[in-house]
C-alpha cells in the first residue's frame, strides 16, 4: 500500500489524496500440484478498506484511489474518492472483502470502478451521524461471469454512534 495527500492551507481544510494498492495474484491458480501464490489477507475486514461497495478484497488486486475531502464546519466533514479496480493476474479469482472467491478466473483483469461520497456531523461530544453512498460500476472481469449483465450497484446507508 503506498498512499499519499497534501491539505491545502485554507479554511475547510480541504485534502487531496491518493493511494495505490496491490495483493499478489497467482498465474498457475487452479492448477493441481501447484503451490497457491494469492496473496493471503488472513483475517479480512469486512468494509471499507477499498471502497465503500466491499466489491473487492485485499487478494490479486491492483487498484488505485483518488479522493478529496473538506471540512466546511468544525463538526462537518465530506469526502470524495474514485476507485479503480483490477486483477494482478486475471488467471487468478476474484475475491470480495471478507476474502470469499467470488468471480472466477476470466479473459480480463478489468474488476470495475467505484465512487464513494461520504458525510460526517459530529452533533456532540459522544454522538456522530453518517450517511454515505456507494456506486460501483462492473468492468469486463463482472461481465464476462454474468453473461454481460451490467449489474452497476447503488448502495445507500446511514449511521448513528454513540461514544461512551
Amino acid at each position: 500500500v503506498l498512499a499519499a495527500g497534501y491539505t491545502l492551507p485554507v479554511d475547510f481544510a480541504i485534502r487531496f489524496s491518493g493511494e495505490y494498492v496491490h495483493a499478489d495474484g497467482d498465474k498457475h491458480a487452479g492448477e493441481s500440484g501447484h503451490t497457491v501464490k494469492t496473496f493471503n489477507q488472513l483475517f479480512p475486514t469486512g468494509h471499507a478498506q477499498l471502497g465503500y461497495a466491499d466489491m473487492v478484497g485485499f487478494q490479486n488486486v491492483n487498484a488505485w484511489r483518488v479522493g478529496a475531502s473538506a471540512k466546511p464546519t468544525k463538526a462537518m466533514s465530506v469526502s470524495l474518492d474514485y476507485w479503480n479496480f483490477r486483477k494482478d493476474n486475471k488467471q487468478d479469482s476474484t475475491f470480495d472483502a471478507t476474502g470469499t472467491n467470488y468471480i472466477g478466473s476470466g479473459s480480463s483483469n478489468k474488476i470495475g470502478n467505484e465512487l464513494d461520497v461520504v458525510a460526517r456531523y459530529k452533533y456532540a461530544d459522544n454522538l456522530g451521524l453518517q450517511a454515505g453512498y456507494a456506486y460501483f460500476n462492473p468492468d469486463n472481469a463482472i461481465k464476462d461471469a454474468n453473461n454481460n449483465k451490467d449489474n452497476a450497484m447503488n448502495w445507500f446507508y446511514g449511521m448513528v454512534t454513540l461514544n461512551f
